[in-house]
């Protein structure tokens, strides 16, 4: 697959490669950075390309090995917390009834600020403004009734 500019063009059985018009010759190729290597005619050791191609496709593998040993771990991380927060909901919701058993009803349980089990976690308003909110007791009213 020829890098993006790249044309090959053959011309009286002779292949050359082009890049943007202008022509590269028969050996002519990119490095990954774009700089122009051209080949030689020295012999390549078979030996020599094969350990190098397999120093590529190990460290491919072991990429690729990691990342399932990570998605494992976060899987395993993830189920841990969803049966802590499953048993915690279940002591929520035992000790829900044992408050009711001990006379409180849902409305005064829930005036205590205590919420009753399934429902939903009140949300955390977020501040709009960049500068720090006054104190109560220092902030100063605009109108006086």
């Amino acid at each position: 697959m020829l890098r993006p500019g790249l044309r090959l063009v053959g011309a009286e059985g002779i292949a050359s490669l082009h890049r943007d018009g202008a022509a590269l010759g028969p050996g002519g190729c990119h490095t990954a950075d774009g700089k122009l290597r051209v080949m030689s005619d020295a012999q390549v050791n078979p030996e020599d390309a094969a350990a190098a191609a397999r120093r590529l496709l190990e460290a491919e593998f072991e990429a690729k090995v990691t990342a399932v040993r990570e998605l494992a771990d976060a899987a395993n991380d993830a189920d841990a917390k969803e049966r802590e927060a499953a048993e915690a909901r279940e002591r929520h919701s035992r000790a829900w009834d044992a408050a009711m058993k001990a006379g409180w009803s849902d409305k005064e349980l829930r005036q205590t600020g205590a919420r009753a089990p399934g429902a939903a976690a009140p949300k955390r308003r977020r501040r709009s403004s960049t500068t720090p909110a006054q104190p109560a007791e220092q902030a100063t009213p605009e109108y006086q009734h």
